[in-house]
């Protein structure tokens, strides 16, 4: 399989867990920080397993290389995980995924302004498309 296959078939993966994930989160009675914390505490023992599964006994070595990257990374992916419970139970799920979708929008936008990463005619025609469909979604 071609890297570019890879990425769709992880893509795809991504899209069916998300949409389950959002119903699940919605239909879940629990205020948002106790719908957070639990979301984001199977992630990371999911993401742990793995990781021990990966570097066996080197995790912890692995771990501490991270430094501050590592922890602002975590920090990043905490304040993430709270604020999309937020959505999702302040909003539609449809309107909270999609907004999630512009993800790589936003990638493109930013490795553009940091990095100074050209983008095709087409890239710039899509980023344009999906920035007038989340301002319909914000009106």
């Amino acid at each position: 399989m071609t890297d570019q296959g890879k990425g769709l078939l992880l893509t795809a993966l991504g899209v069916l867990a998300i949409v389950p994930d959002s119903l699940l989160i919605r239909l879940i009675d629990a205020p948002p920080l106790t719908v957070a914390f639990w979301r984001a505490g199977f992630a990371a023992l999911v993401l742990w397993i793995g990781l021990a599964a990966w570097y066996r006994g080197r995790l912890g070595a692995v771990l501490r290389g991270l430094g501050a990257k590592g922890a602002l990374f975590a920090l990043c992916q905490a304040v993430a995980t709270l604020l999309f419970v937020l959505a999702v139970q302040l909003t539609t799920v449809a309107n909270a995924v999609f907004l999630v979708s512009l993800t790589p929008v936003l990638a493109a936008l930013v490795s553009r302004l940091a990095l100074g990463e050209r983008l095709s005619r087409r890239t710039t025609v899509t980023i344009l498309m999906c920035l007038v469909g989340a301002g319909v979604i914000a009106s």
